[in-house]
């Protein structure tokens, strides 16, 4: 206890208190811009963006805040405004935190929802987001066919453990504010497991992250233009701008660029889901 206050109510900042208009007794306004890979979360404190030690989890990304201390450390006690929206969030947050990648890639492979990169075309890519399970209600909601959806036939065979992987796996698409998350097995032996992700918008988006045993870490965007041309970037760590230049597909515009590691590291629909739980869009 600090003043009578649990030390999990606390934030603590590392940073200079003289850097910062910031006393005793402020109420101020916090915002989570993103976590961090090591356990932090990147906040934004009165136009400053801060690196944060969190006691517990936060179970806002907005939220107002009371200055405790501000030397050596600055350091913040949470002001609850709604102890039932606190709980409901938190509880989604612990969900998505307990989503099991690997063991999603292991239900979708059983039911063929795999992708072969030698194959990879907007069709293959619908039918894998058809069958995947994401879009079960939907189909229930609009009577479609849904005798070959992962989602129906989990149900079928009472696999209820398999079902909850399959529903973190909805409300990790919504909160990070896709169409479509996928973490899927290739059928490429040079080819890890893949993620995919389908970007709302106008036209179609794809993102694909994987890595390769011969160019490593790599990141596809596939965009629809509209206008009868697909624009597909790749993205890698090794140099292959000469063999993408000596490939000649139909309606396809291929062009290779280095990968940035903080680009790579950046898409991420995990971290986007946690960073995205308590803000204003996902309440309304």
């Amino acid at each position: 206890m600090i003043d009578g206050v649990k030390l999990q109510d606390l934030i603590k900042f590392s940073l200079d208190p003289n850097s910062i208009e910031i006393k005793e007794g402020d109420k101020v306004s916090v915002s989570i811009v993103k976590p961090l890979d090591n356990g932090m979360f990147l906040v934004n404190v009165r136009g400053r963006l801060l690196t944060a030690n969190f006691q517990s989890l936060p179970q806002l990304s907005r939220f107002t805040a009371e200055v405790i201390k501000t030397d050596p450390v600055l350091e913040l006690r949470l002001i609850t405004k709604d102890e039932k929206i606190d709980e409901n969030l938190f509880k989604i947050k612990g969900e998505v935190l307990r989503f099991d990648k690997k063991a999603v890639v292991e239900i979708l492979d059983r039911y063929g929802v795999r992708i072969d990169p030698k194959d990879l075309t907007s069709e293959v890519v619908k039918k894998v987001i058809r069958d995947s399970g994401i879009f079960y209600e939907h189909k229930i909601l609009n009577a479609e066919n849904f005798k070959d959806d992962v989602k129906y036939n989990l149900f079928q065979k009472n696999d209820m453990e398999s079902v909850g992987q399959i529903t973190k796996l909805q409300v990790i698409t919504i909160l990070a504010g896709l169409e479509a998350f996928l973490p899927i097995k290739s059928d490429d032996s040079d080819m890890e497991d893949l993620e995919l992700m389908v970007k709302k918008g106008k036209q179609m988006s794809v993102i694909i992250k994987t890595h390769f045993s011969k160019i490593g870490d790599t990141l596809i965007y596939i965009r629809d233009t509209g206008y009868g041309l697909v624009d597909c970037v790749i993205k890698s760590e090794v140099d292959i701008s000469k063999e993408i230049g000596e490939m000649k597909i139909e309606g396809v515009r291929v062009t290779w660029k280095k990968l940035d590691k903080e680009e790579f590291e950046k898409v991420d629909p995990i971290k986007d889901a946690v960073g995205n739980i308590g803000s204003i869009g996902i309440l309304a």
